[in-house]
């Protein structure tokens, strides 16, 4: 099992990031980014760049995982023990308690659903629709957490991104941002040269005029830089919540198909059953 996300706003993050995070990670995914570049543009405007390029790369989460974050700051009574379930399970693996593990392991599928029943009760009182297919990814997320401490952290941190899997979890990564600043050009004065007086009463050569000092970029090269940078740091979010969204549907579209093969096999086993039933009906 591969590494959970880090929770956006720890470790060596920007002062500044984890409200802005926790604001971020609360809300809703469609107004994600809108809020995330309003967020950026503050910072930036405010002077803190490395707050702005931090606040850039935090990712919008997918559906699947804006359900977890949901059922995480809701703090839902059953996926609160379902996390301590993974924490008992956990320990008596370790102990190698086979007996306990049994008895653990007894729980988890009635808890499971659980779970999901009382997420998509909480999304029906938000008045959203829960989607199939990212429930799939919830329990998927459920069970990777129940087995790894680090996934357990992620889904109760309120801010996960992706869902997760026995297979790896991809990671955020808050420093990706460039915030790279060009160096004005500097250059040394030319110093003037005194003349020598080779004769007395006789006078050198006139001094060359010193060459005016190398500036900086005016103000207004250095706006339309920061503009452009802005424009960049904004395509590249929007294009990665892009590959994000195409990437979930890909998903969705590959589970859809799934269930619609179990559903056209046991449509022919009902008409198999049908058909015998009648066939039975008719000989008696």
């Amino acid at each position: 099992m591969g590494l959970t996300p880090r929770a956006p706003g720890s470790d060596s993050a920007p002062e500044g990031l984890h409200p802005v995070a926790e604001r971020l990670y609360s809300g809703e995914p469609g107004i994600f980014v809108a809020e995330r570049t309003a967020a950026a543009k503050a910072a930036r405007a405010s002077g803190d760049r490395a707050l702005a390029a931090a606040i850039t790369a935090l990712r919008r989460p997918t559906l699947s995982a804006w359900y977890v974050n949901v059922a995480a700051r809701a703090s839902l009574v059953s996926l609160r023990e379902w996390l301590g379930l993974g924490e008992e399970l956990r320990e008596a693996q370790a102990g190698l308690a086979a007996a306990r593990v049994r008895e653990l392991s007894g729980r988890r599928t009635r808890l499971e659903a659980r779970v999901v029943a009382d997420l998509v009760a909480h999304l029906g009182a938000l008045k959203v629709t829960a989607s199939p297919a990212a429930l799939d990814e919830v329990r998927t997320t459920l069970r990777a957490a129940l087995s790894d401490p680090e996934a357990a952290a992620a889904v109760a941190s309120g801010r996960l991104v992706h869902p997760l899997s026995y297979g790896g979890f991809g990671e955020v990564d808050l420093s990706a941002a460039l915030a790279a600043m060009a160096a004005a050009p500097s250059g040394s004065e030319p110093d003037a040269t005194e003349p020598d007086a080779t004769e007395a009463g006789a006078s050198g050569p006139e001094p060359e005029a010193s060459e005016p000092a190398p500036t900086g970029p005016s103000p207004e090269l250095l706006a339309a830089r920061d503009a452009a940078l802005a424009e960049v740091e904004q395509a590249e979010a929007t294009l990665t919540d892009a590959q994000a969204d195409v990437a979930a549907a890909e998903r969705d579209l590959r589970l859809a198909t799934t269930r619609r093969s179990r559903a056209e096999k046991a449509l022919e086993r009902a008409r198999g059953a049908l058909a015998s039933a009648e066939h039975a009906l008719t000989d008696g």
